[in-house]
């Protein structure tokens, strides 16, 4: 084994942010201060990118009144979609897993992560995969663990959501992107509350 690798304080020090990082989803009104947001969005440029830089876009949201609304939007599109089940019991157990979706409107910060859709030549070549291929969903997660990383290292809690996307039509509209544009993930981060239980992912 490399010893460089098996030792020394920066890797140490990086293992134990990875070890120590959890999700939160409890977060105090204070916002998150510029620097930190854009300490967070240089941690999202260090990822890996398919298709090489700017492929894949980092949108930080920071206005209480956008992020709530947004996520009462998605609520709400999301029950119109359980009425187009008949079972009860697919209702019912879709309103319990929904309440994982939209609870970032409480968050003081979202980062929505855009990638451009693939081609239509990659489409015909690769068919249903061809997502995986492109890439660039991969590059979203990627990203938005570094920036999970980073948040770890400012003392800041964070998460990512992938939830929301039941309903993504409705969330690119809200955020009014261009149609060659698709939102691939969310991820949520603020000031940690004390008591904010931790949540093993």
């Amino acid at each position: 084994m490399n010893s460089n690798l098996s030792a020394g304080e920066p890797f140490q020090n990086l293992i134990a942010i990875m070890e120590e990082r959890h999700s939160t989803r409890h977060f105090d009104e204070r916002p998150v201060e510029t620097i930190e947001i854009e300490a967070l969005h240089r941690a999202f440029r260090s990822a890996p990118q398919a298709g090489g830089d700017r492929a894949t876009q980092c949108l930080f949201l920071t206005n209480h009144t956008q992020i709530s609304n947004l996520a009462s939007r998605g609520s709400q599109a999301y029950e119109e979609l359980l009425q187009d089940f008949d079972s009860p019991l697919i209702r019912e157990a879709m309103a319990e897993y929904g309440h994982n979706f939209f609870w970032f409107g409480t968050a003081p910060l979202l980062a929505m992560i855009i990638v451009r859709r693939p081609p239509a030549f990659l489409t015909a070549i690769a068919g249903g995969d061809v997502d995986l291929v492109w890439g660039r969903d991969q590059s979203a997660a990627m990203g938005v663990y570094a920036m999970l990383l980073a948040a770890e290292a400012m003392g800041l809690g964070g998460c990512c959501l992938s939830g929301p996307l039941m309903v993504r039509a409705v969330l690119e509209h809200e955020l009014g992107l261009a149609p060659g544009d698709r939102l691939s993930l969310v991820a949520a981060f603020g000031r940690i509350v004390k008591s904010s239980p931790k949540k093993e992912d």
